[in-house]
């Protein structure tokens, strides 16, 4: 039996409040003719939400007699939605051909639609995404990840280093400048940090504009020519540069003001998915390895403002860890030291979250060793034995069948962080060591 396509779709205000009564449309785009999934449609209830399942006749019907569209893929949808208020949304089409817009057989798909036109926005101002994780769907109330994403993550991740906050802004609504903030609240009821400066805030590219551009190269011209707008945690600088050596104009770096607020220049062409890149460590240094230290866990909040009016908001619990794993291995005897009848491999591995450890005993001979190690809640250490003529309880492998070889003894252990693209990479500790005859 075929399984079949469902999408829940929650909509919501600017501040992120449950929009009860609203009227939505589902829509799959198609190269030829856009498919309208009548039998789809519905309005939203107290939660703000409809969920429905997709009708396959519907969306792989087609103006061209015996010429399938969608192959073997599910419909990619786009909304159309009106609430009681008055207030509407009409998505571009182009919207369905999002990677996240296609239903799959047998999962559920997840969309939420924000209707910010009763401030004149073109589009919701709206924090959506850490790296590849949905605010407030990929989270638990924790501020660990539910499950991983694009192969990375897992259940129970933390979250450590600079962090790419995205989402969508306007660069103005109606004829008001728009501005946005973050916040950092800890979760012992401390004042909120306004994320700005140079110790939160790492630089990252957020739009285009057109300038007038004057090249004083030998040869050079002047024209339009597109400059890159970045934030950073800085001073503003290069707004007012309109000529230099070459042909392409300097970067304009724009910055968030002491209270954290990040105003859109107004010229700008078009805007990336980058509202900001956090810093954790200047929430939460972390640092070296410490045996029992662990993370804070917060709130970030997101504020958006056009002119002085609130326009939207938004928060997500989040736990940071930006402290490094104990891991340590010694040998005894020492690696300078011959191997003859007798070896110790004593092992540590500290962290608030682990993921996994290994030990392993290699050589080029044909013989080795890998013991299976049980670990606890925040890793664990202890002392593997091997010796020749065992009499210790805790002797797992004799060493005879070792060849006189060189040999390396590894540990390795990985910890639950994540910064929303790459995992925390692999510690790893080696030893080497020689087998000797007896």
């Amino acid at each position: 039996m075929t399984k079949g396509y469902r999408v829940c779709v929650k909509v919501v205000d600017c501040f992120g409040e449950p929009i009860e009564g609203a009227d939505v449309e589902f829509w799959d785009v198609d190269p030829i003719q856009n498919d309208h999934l009548k039998s789809a449609d519905g309005k939203t209830d107290e939660k703000g939400q409809i969920c429905s399942d997709l009708s396959p006749k519907e969306f792989k019907a087609t103006p061209i007699q015996g010429v399938g569209l969608e192959g073997g893929a599910g419909p990619n949808l786009f909304f159309k939605v009106a609430a009681p208020s008055g207030s509407s949304l009409v998505e571009d089409p182009s919207a369905g051909w999002a990677p996240e817009r296609e239903a799959h057989p047998g999962e559920t798909l997840y969309v939420t639609l924000a209707l910010c036109d009763e401030f004149g926005c073109e589009i919701a101002p709206m924090f959506t995404h850490i790296g590849d994780f949905k605010v407030n769907v990929d989270f638990e109330p924790t501020g660990l990840t539910k499950i991983a994403q694009a192969g990375h993550g897992g259940p129970k991740f933390a979250f450590h280093r600079v962090l790419s906050l995205l989402g969508q802004i306007p660069a103005t609504c109606g004829d008001a400048p728009v501005r946005y903030r973050f916040l950092w609240a800890p979760s012992w009821g401390g004042p909120s940090t306004a994320i700005t400066g140079t110790n939160l805030v790492d630089e990252g590219l957020v739009g285009y504009r057109y300038i007038q551009w004057t090249n004083n190269s030998p040869g050079g011209g002047s024209g339009k020519a597109t400059q890159e707008i970045w934030l950073h945690g800085g001073p503003p600088a290069g707004s007012n540069i309109s000529s230099g050596p070459g042909p392409l104009p300097e970067r304009l770096y724009i910055a968030p003001d002491p209270y954290g607020w990040i105003t859109i220049p107004q010229d700008a062409i078009a805007l990336t998915s980058l509202l900001l890149n956090f810093d954790t460590t200047g929430v939460h240094a972390g640092g070296q390895a410490a045996l029992g230290v662990n993370g804070v866990f917060g709130t970030l909040k997101f504020e958006a403002q056009a002119g002085s009016v609130p326009i939207g908001a938004a928060s997500q619990p989040l736990y940071i860890n930006n402290w490094a794993p104990i891991h340590t291995l010694k040998i005894d005897p020492a690696p300078c030291d011959a191997v003859t009848n007798h070896l110790d491999l004593t092992y540590a591995f500290d962290h608030e979250f682990p993921h996994s450890w290994d030990l392993e005993v290699t050589s080029p001979s044909p013989d080795g060793h890998h013991p299976k190690l049980a670990m606890g809640p925040r890793g664990g250490s202890g002392t593997h034995t091997v010796e020749s003529n065992p009499t210790f309880s805790n002797s797992q492998n004799p060493l005879p069948n070792w060849q006189p070889c060189v040999y390396t003894a590894s540990f390795t252990s990985r910890v639950k962080l994540t910064n929303g693209y790459v995992d925390a990479g692999t510690s790893a500790a080696v030893e080497h060591f020689c087998k000797c005859e007896v």
